[in-house]
């Protein structure tokens, strides 16, 4: 092979034959997982390992759902096609890209506001009995919470099929809590269907081609 980037050789013809290739009249498509690495390994350094490592793998999803990407509509390079085509065209799929971001953003901007009080004073939320269990440090320990829901956050994001159950079982925490505080019963009830939220998460998550 010559320097890196130059793929004069047989790369191009190994994507041109590659398994799996749709065909539009006469002319082979490639698969667009083959499309997609070789348009990553031209454009960087780093996306020449990328697409060489895609190059070695067969083309599973994308071309066995029958979806043809013309090279126009190529995603971003780092996002698998496979990938792209499948949330484009799955409901299922769609449904857990959403609770993914939902579960992802909303921990961590919770945990972030309760350093600064913008969306509620969240000490409000705190019952007397939690506050006699920390020793009456009810605002430290509300920043303590806020670390943790970050943290619980990015971990939806890195690992939702563990992460998914954290956060529910946060949340049950969480309404345990607002039960011993009168007048918050609804707030409790909203809480209790975002806990559903993310168990259904962390059950999509468990599904073989999303494992992360």
């Amino acid at each position: 092979m010559g320097s890196r980037g130059d793929f004069s050789g047989d790369e191009p013809e190994r994507v041109a034959r590659a398994p799996g290739a749709a065909s539009l009249g006469t002319a082979p498509l490639p698969s667009p997982i083959y499309i997609e690495a070789f348009h990553s390994a031209l454009r960087t350094p780093r996306g020449t390992c990328y697409g060489l490592a895609r190059l070695m793998q067969p083309p599973i999803g994308a071309a066995e759902r029958g979806f043809v990407m013309a090279s126009t509509h190529l995603p971003a390079a780092g996002f698998p096609a496979r990938e792209y085509a499948a949330v484009r065209t799955d409901p299922a799929r769609q449904g857990y890209a959403l609770l993914r971001f939902t579960f992802t953003v909303a921990p961590i901007l919770a945990g972030l506001d309760k350093f600064f009080h913008l969306l509620v004073n969240w000490d409000k939320y705190l019952s007397d009995f939690v506050v006699r269990l920390v020793g009456g440090h009810g605002h430290q320990f509300m920043l303590a919470v806020g670390v943790i829901e970050i943290v619980a956050g990015i971990g939806v994001l890195l690992k939702p099929r563990v992460f998914g159950y954290v956060v529910a079982f946060w949340l049950w925490g969480i309404i345990v809590n607002l039960l011993l505080i009168p007048g918050y019963y609804d707030v409790a009830l909203r809480d209790f269907g975002l806990s559903l939220g993310a168990l259904a998460l962390a059950r999509l998550s468990a599904a073989p081609e999303r494992h992360a």
